[in-house]
Parts: C-alpha cells; structure tokens; sequence
C-alpha cells in the first residue's frame, strides 16, 4: 500500500503531541522543571518577584502540550544542565548570540515579503489585462520598495 503524505516530514515532528507528565518522562526531567521550561513561571525567590521566561515555545499553549522537536530541545536543555553544568543566564546568552539574528533576519524578510505580495496584488491584474504595461510597472515598484 501507498502512502502519501500532505505535509512534509519536518512538519510532523512539531505537532502538539505530548502532555507535560509524558514528555517530562522521557527527557528524564521533573515535570514542573519542564513546565517552567515551556510555559514560564513566576519567580518568587528573586527580589520583589520576577519572572521565569521561557526556554522552549510549546507546540500548544492551549492545551500545554509539546511536540518531538520540543522533547529533543528538553533533552538538550537537560543535558547542558545537569551533565556539562551550563547555567540558564549562560543558556541565554548563547541563544541571543546565535539565534538572534537569524531571528532579525526572519523579521526583516517577511516585511519584505509583505512589501513584495502587495506590489503583486497590485499590479499583477493591471499588467494581465494591458492596462499596464512593464516598462511603466517598474518605477512604480521602485518608488513602493524605498
């Protein structure tokens, strides 16, 4: 029998899948450190309070429920912890580090995309009817662009 698949492969290990009691058993970790990892949590011990922001972004915050990326990113995160010592601040300074301007990048790319699917929007109807021509599209997109 064949099987075909709607979704690429990669999509299926990000499906919301795992309650925190069940994920928590597998990446060997004490539940209310992965609900902490996951979801946050308030700090009492801090001065004046604080806030715990979270390392993982669950699959679904509604219900809280994590996929297998998230497990594999749990188990990292355990590792890192309890077998090489790294600390949370140490964590996220390398996270900022290295993610953050991939994170920049994607920022900056879907506003261009949102720029670009607008000019098509736009202009598409206008040329494939004759109402415009390309030579005079281009400074149109050009002034839109700046």
């Amino acid at each position: 029998m064949t099987m075909t698949r709607e979704k690429p492969f990669a999509d299926d290990l990000d499906l919301a899948a795992y309650a925190f009691a069940e994920a928590a058993r597998y990446a060997r970790l004490p539940v209310a450190t992965l609900r902490a990892w996951a979801l946050g949590r308030h700090d009492p011990t801090s001065e004046g309070g604080g806030c715990f922001t979270p390392l993982i972004r669950p699959a679904s915050r509604q219900p809280p429920l994590l996929s297998f990326s998230n497990l594999i990113e749990a188990h990292v995160l355990r590792s890192l912890r309890t077998e090489h010592g790294v600390s949370v601040k140490a964590l996220r300074s390398a996270f900022d580090r290295a993610v953050r301007p991939f994170l920049n990048r994607l920022a900056a790319t879907y506003f261009e995309n949102c720029i670009l699917a607008s000019l098509r929007h736009a202009l598409l109807p206008r040329l494939i009817s004759g109402e415009l021509r390309v030579k005079d599209a281009e400074p149109l997109a050009e002034a839109a662009c700046v």
